[in-house]
């Protein structure tokens, strides 16, 4: 099913998908794993700071879990690590 801009369902089409995205607030262990944002978001590990900026602006974003088809938890986990931002 394409989609129109905005997200809206074609004309006699199904409800667009919903995604629900985590945050430091709801989940306080996140706020480590997400620390490092300017630094992840060049090299290699750009992509997993990319994807959670893409949803949290995506006309797809729901603030109702209720409402969600996918969940996003985010993290730049082994960026943090490998870039020593954060330790063990």
């Amino acid at each position: 099913v394409a989609l129109r801009p905005g997200g809206a369902a074609p004309p006699g089409g199904c409800r667009p998908l919903r995604v629900y995205v985590y945050d430091e607030e709801e989940v306080p262990s996140l706020r480590k794993l997400l620390q490092g944002q300017i630094y992840c978001s060049r090299g290699q590990w750009g992509t997993d700071v990319q994807f959670h900026d893409y949803f949290l602006t995506s006309p797809y974003l729901t603030t109702d879990p209720q409402e969600a088809d996918f969940f996003l938890v985010p993290g730049y986990a082994i960026c943090v690590l490998e870039g020593n931002v954060y330790t063990l």
